[in-house]
């Protein structure tokens, strides 16, 4: 039975004492700036910043104007630390000057175009006399001391693709396994087995069926107990992996047949599904020649013991006329 708002804790009643309620029609409408702000546009980071009026215009056009550019520029130069020339990405910096004098002692005004000043730098110790830095490569390493991304010319040599046995392993995952029950086997932690295999929780339902277990961080095959191949719990589920359609009488029954040789198992099976495939295209080809259906003619006997064609193959519409010599 509704009691409607009859009850004081059934009553809705909005708090309008700060003010009313608002909503979300002027949403995507711009806010009003404050007194004495504009917006002004950067076109180099393409960033809207706040800037107050009563700054002299020259004063605001100055410091969007004094914004340094850079360029990668590859090129060899001489390295003082090792004393040959070498391969260096150059960092040249792009200065866009206003309101300054040129050589020519010439003052350039807002409106010209602007200046780029680039001049070779001498380098010393980690620091360079002018705007331009050379970033020198090591033969070992493209990535320098700030974090900057180098370039080379010949590519670096790629690393070795791990080794099974050497740099991890593989665990299948049987029924009987727990999630706590392979980090204690293995030495790792789970965010580690998690980021390796790329899954998330404690379910190995969800997990992939192979595991990826990396030897480091101490672990090796001396200090850790590997997964029993030779079980047959670790064959069925082999089977099971590869061919989830059977029951487990039948993957039992093929192991058996073959002497609990896995691989002998998995090729069996594989030949019976393809000649059952085979089968069923046989049967499905002569069932469609089956359902094809051929005209016949039936003979009617008259009284006079004659016979003549019920449903003649031929009439007189399409039968063929005799070949004679003067349609030549």
């Amino acid at each position: 039975m509704a009691e409607g708002g009859t009850l004081a804790w059934k009553r809705q009643v909005i708090d309008q004492s700060r003010g009313p309620v608002g909503n979300y029609d002027s949403m995507r409408l711009p806010s009003e700036l404050p007194e004495g702000v504009m917006w002004q546009h950067n076109p180099d980071t393409r960033e809207w910043t706040l800037v107050r009026l009563d700054r002299p215009q020259q004063q605001r056009q100055g410091e969007q104007q004094q914004q340094q550019k850079y360029q990668l520029q590859r090129t060899m130069a001489w390295n003082p630390h090792t004393g040959r020339e070498q391969w260096c990405v150059r960092l040249k910096a792009v200065q866009q000057a206003s309101g300054k004098k040129n050589s020519n002692n010439k003052t350039l005004d807002s409106d010209e175009e602007t200046i780029s000043t680039a001049v070779d730098s001498v380098i010393t110790g980690t620091t360079t006399t002018s705007n331009d830095l050379d970033y020198f490569m090591d033969d070992d390493d493209n990535i320098d001391n700030n974090n900057k991304v180098m370039l080379k010319d010949t590519p670096r040599s790629m690393p070795e693709p791990p080794v099974l046995g050497k740099d991890y392993v593989v665990h299948t995952v049987l029924g009987s396994d727990t999630f706590q029950g392979l980090l204690l086997r293995y030495k790792i932690k789970a965010i580690e087995l998690r980021r390796v295999n790329q899954f998330s929780g404690t379910n190995l339902a969800l997990a992939p069926s192979h595991l990826v277990i990396p030897l480091t961080g101490g672990r090796s095959l001396d200090n850790i107990r590997l997964q029993d191949t030779t079980s047959m719990e670790y064959k069925l589920q082999v089977i099971l992996t590869e061919y989830p359609h059977l029951t487990a009488s039948e993957r039992k029954a093929y192991l058996e047949m073959n002497d609990r040789d896995v691989d002998a198992a998995l090729a069996e099976i594989r030949n019976d599904i393809k000649w059952e495939e085979d089968e069923d295209t046989i049967q499905a080809v002569q069932q469609s020649f089956e359902e094809v259906k051929i005209p016949t003619a039936s003979r009617v006997w008259d009284d006079d013991d004659t016979s003549s064609l019920a449903t003649p193959l031929l009439t007189s519409t399409n039968r063929r006329q005799p070949f004679e010599l003067e349609d030549l």
